[in-house]
């Protein structure tokens, strides 16, 4: 592309972005509203990480994922409060997937990720192998296999338990759950909670 192209582009790019500041209701706000606004729509918005993309939850939140698709202003005021207030569905397939690559290490959205999902009986795995190995083993292994430095500001893990009516929900402890997330994602001070879905 040569220089007059690549200035026409910009010039257009500038005219949409100076049209939508103009015409939008949401753009005309004051940034500190604006603000509110996206905290609001946005909080405990729940993904589904699925590789190689992101899905939002069918059933939940259909608005806030529209919100980052709108225009690329919305884009990127949301973005960093998206990736800080969303719950964000993982398997440990997922997690190994996403742990191993060099993209996600070194992106400020994905390192500001606070809040994760996981399925109960994924985390029970997790848990046997530990009560099998003493809590050691995951540890001799040089860290493979776990979490540690990988989405550093995490601080909320829920741990959501699919049941039918005659299911116990869990087999260990909260406790024991909550010592072993801690254990592969290096976090003492993680908040653990723990629920189960009919």
């Amino acid at each position: 592309m040569d220089a007059d192209t690549v200035m026409r582009h910009l010039g257009v790019f500038e005219d949409k972005t100076t049209k939508n500041q103009r015409d939008s209701p949401l753009l005309r706000l004051p940034a500190e509203l604006r603000n509110k606004v996206y905290d609001l729509v946005l909080l405990n918005t729940q993904v589904c990480m699925r590789m190689p993309r992101l899905y939002a939850d069918a059933h939940n939140h259909r608005g806030s994922l529209a919100l980052l698709s709108t225009c690329r202003q919305l884009r990127h005021e949301t973005s960093s409060t998206f990736h800080t207030m969303a719950v964000f569905k993982v398997s440990t397939f997922v997690l190994k997937q996403l742990s191993g690559s060099y993209l996600i290490h070194n992106s400020e959205r994905w390192n500001s990720i606070q809040s994760i999902q996981m399925r109960g009986y994924e985390v029970e795995r997790w848990c046997n192998f530990a009560d099998i190995y003493h809590y050691e083993t995951p540890r001799n292994l040089g860290r493979k296999g776990m979490y540690i430095g990988f989405l550093p500001s995490l601080k909320n893990i829920l741990v959501v338990y699919h049941v039918d009516d005659d299911d116990d929900c869990w087999g260990y402890s909260y406790r024991a759950i909550a010592d072993i997330l801690k254990l592969h994602f290096g976090k003492s001070n993680l908040c653990v909670r723990i629920q189960a879905d009919s």
